[in-house]
């Protein structure tokens, strides 16, 4: 497991320069708690669905892709500071 994690690692710092090592693997961990959190929220139930789809709840509604891009990208520019 340490090699993913050290290959990925030097992707990110690489693309990265400003992220440290420790930083690129707190990163991994993060985005495993994004993705785990995040999928169940945006696979609803139908029942659920249509209670979200109401106006009153639209900030709340999830879109995988979009919601876990942009915290992504949150993460990583707090990382590099």
């Amino acid at each position: 497991m340490r090699q993913v994690t050290d290959a990925i690692t030097e992707v990110l710092t690489t693309a990265l320069p400003a992220l440290p090592d420790e930083a690129a693997y707190a990163f991994q961990r993060y985005l495993q708690a994004l993705a785990a959190g995040l999928w169940p929220m945006a696979q609803t139930s139908t029942k659920f669905s249509h209670v979200m789809a109401r106006p009153e709840f639209a900030d709340f509604c999830v879109e995988f892709e979009r919601d876990l891009t942009a915290s992504v990208v949150a993460v990583l520019r707090g990382l590099a500071i």
